[in-house]
């Protein structure tokens, strides 16, 4: 994950995931002061099927939205940024099924997953996290990057975990997240603004802005002691306010 767009450059506009580029995904409705930005979202034939972290502290979730807006939104034209809803800031773990490798289940398929899943989470102890810093990258993603703190389960170990429990998920490199350490969670998507050349967005500004942010709130902490079993039923459901079903699993240590 290379956030090193002050030097690279960014690039927006192309295809974002499955073959479906930003138009596919968004719609843009100029108005007379601002610009209306609206999801178009797919439903799916398989809903994707995906374990997260979600962040349950609410200051710590209205911290990051505030770095964003005094940052990040000064830097950059109307109608070029989809923020994700604070409410479903997360990190992903681990998918049982995703758009890119569906796997079909039904519903004692999906219920004995949450039930391993269960088993899991019951015998993990929460994940202490800490904020290391934003990163934005050439595809225009905002992401914050996480530290783990020894005195919980590691990443690592909760996804291997996950793995071994559920044996007919997508293999390793099937993963969404292929990286078996690291904690990401996206706060933002950068967009082409309609009608605007590739120029529009300066670079530099927000490389700039996203060092601030990461100034700002560099060693916020906060506790993941939840993971969310969550079936999308649209494509990128969590992202873009779509469809989804969740079923929460409470990490517990083991006593």
């Amino acid at each position: 994950m290379n956030g090193d767009v002050g030097v690279k450059g960014l690039s927006l506009g192309g295809t974002i995931t499955q073959g479906l580029k930003q138009d596919d995904l968004f719609k843009f409705s100029p108005g007379t002061s601002t610009v209306t930005i609206t999801p178009v979202l797919h439903p799916l034939g398989v809903p994707v099927r995906a374990m997260i972290l979600p962040i349950l502290d609410a200051a710590v979730s209205e911290k990051i939205r505030e770095a964003v807006d005094t940052h990040l939104v000064p830097a950059l034209p109307d109608g070029s940024l989809w923020l994700q809803d604070d409410h479903l800031y997360h990190a992903t773990l681990y998918h049982a099924s995703s758009h890119a490798k569906p796997v079909p289940a039904s519903s004692s398929d999906v219920e004995a997953e949450y039930t391993a899943i269960q088993g899991v989470t019951a015998s993990s102890c929460p994940i202490e996290g800490v904020l290391d810093r934003f990163i934005v990258t050439k595809s225009g993603v905002v992401v914050a990057c996480w530290q783990v703190l020894s005195s919980g389960t590691e990443p690592a170990v909760l996804r291997d975990a996950l793995g071994k429990a559920l044996p007919n998920a997508p293999p390793p490199e099937g993963q969404m997240v292929r990286e078996p350490s690291i904690l990401h969670t996206t706060v933002a998507r950068l967009l082409q603004p309609p009608g605007a050349s590739a120029s529009a967005i300066d670079a530099s500004a927000v490389a700039s802005a996203v060092e601030s942010m990461s100034s700002a709130l560099c060693g916020l902490t906060t506790t993941f002691n939840e993971v969310w079993f969550i079936e999308e039923r649209d494509l990128l459901a969590l992202a873009l306010n779509g469809r989804y079903v969740k079923h929460p699993a409470p990490l517990t240590c083991p006593t």
